[in-house]
């Protein structure tokens, strides 16, 4: 039985988190690797790079949600407030799933 499309999203997710960037791609991620955030750069040097700035913080993934080839997840990040550069990550990613969230209602 294949891994479904939100099972290896999450196991992606929890590899970076974890800080084994190289590890992610070489079992999760596709080429080429788009970033949806505009703040870090596509492939994978932009996500260590975020890895890096989260040392400090923790992760909780609350919901992983699937349509076909897309899924989202839905984390909730404790300790980003006192690292500028991971704030404005999150703040960024969560004001691009706003703005994707409320187009066509």
């Amino acid at each position: 039985m294949s891994d479904t499309n939100k099972d290896i999203a999450v196991a992606f997710y929890k590899t970076v988190i974890e800080g084994h960037v190289e590890d992610a791609f070489r079992l999760y991620a596709g080429s080429p690797y788009r970033q949806h955030n505009p703040l870090i750069e596509d492939g994978m040097e932009g996500l260590r790079k975020v890895a890096g700035w989260l040392t400090e913080a923790r992760c909780e993934i609350k919901n992983a949600f699937a349509d076909g080839d897309h899924v989202i997840l839905h984390s909730h990040w404790h300790g980003l407030s006192d690292n500028p550069a991971a704030k404005q990550w999150w703040t960024s990613s969560a004001s691009k799933a706003a703005r994707s969230s409320s187009i066509g209602t």
